[in-house]
C-alpha cells in the first residue's frame, strides 16, 4: 500500500504506486513519505555550491484572515467566501543552509498535509516541490541535466502512464488533508514564526486564492 505523509489519505488508493514521468519541463512523481527527504536533499546537493537557493511555504490562512459567510455551529461546518494561502520566500541560502533547514524542518513541512513547499535555485530556475498527496514536481528550466538520476538512485521507475492521486479521487473516493502537530506540540504556524525570528531574509511574498 502506497504511504502516504501523516497529514493525508485517501479512502481507497489502491493503484496509486511511486513512479515518475517526465512531461515538458518537469518531472512529476508520486514518492513514498519516507522518501521525499531524501530527493530534496539530493537536489540540493546536486546545485552548484557557489548558488544561491530560496526556500518557498505555501499555507492555508487561518481562518481569522478569511471572509466568513456563515459561522459553523455544532452541527454544521462554516462557509468561507473564498479560501486563500499565504506564500512564504526565504532567499539567498547557501547550500549548507538549506540542507540544515531541510533537516530541521521537515517533519512539519513534510507531514503537514495542506503545506506545499519547495527548493529552487535563483540562478538556473529550476526547482523541486513537495505538493498535496505526496506529489513532488522537479522543474527544470532549460535542460533536464541529470535530474532523473534523483529518482533512479531511490529506486522510483519511471512510468509514462503514472496514476496522479487526483486521478484517484472523486465524491465516492474522497481524499483528505489535515494539519499536523509534531511531538512536541508544534505545528506549521509555530515553525514559519520561527522562520519570522531565525531569517531576516524570510518574508510574505503574497496571499493567494487556493
Amino acid at each position: 500500500m502506497f504511504k502516504f505523509v501523516k497529514g493525508c489519505k485517501i479512502k481507497n488508493s489502491e493503484g496509486l504506486k511511486e513512479g515518475y514521468t517526465i512531461e515538458e519541463n518537469s518531472i512529476r512523481s508520486n514518492v513514498e513519505a519516507n522518501k521525499i527527504l531524501k530527493l530534496m536533499k539530493d537536489f540540493v546537493n546536486m546545485q552548484d555550491k557557489n548558488s544561491a537557493l530560496f526556500l518557498f511555504i505555501e499555507v492555508p490562512c487561518s481562518v481569522d484572515d478569511e471572509n466568513v459567510i456563515k459561522k459553523p455551529s455544532l452541527t454544521k461546518p462554516g462557509i468561507l467566501e473564498e479560501t486563500h494561502n499565504d506564500v512564504y520566500y526565504l532567499d539567498g541560502i547557501p547550500q549548507p543552509v538549506a540542507n540544515k533547514i531541510l533537516m530541521g524542518a521537515s517533519d512539519i513541512l513534510i507531514n503537514d498535509g495542506m503545506v506545499v513547499f519547495g527548493i529552487g535555485n535563483h540562478f538556473t530556475g529550476d526547482e523541486i516541490g513537495k505538493y498535496k498527496y505526496n506529489e513532488l514536481f522537479l522543474y527544470f528550466k532549460d535542460d533536464i541535466k541529470d535530474y532523473e538520476n534523483i529518482f533512479i538512485k531511490n529506486k522510483i521507475e519511471k512510468d509514462d502512464d503514472l496514476i496522479s492521486p487526483w486521478d484517484l479521487i472523486s465524491k465516492t473516493n474522497p481524499g483528505e488533508c489535515n494539519r499536523y502537530t509534531n511531538d512536541n506540540g508544534m505545528d506549521i504556524h509555530d515553525l514559519i514564526k520561527t522562520f519570522e525570528d531565525s531569517f531576516e531574509e524570510f518574508y510574505k511574498a503574497e496571499k493567494r486564492e487556493s
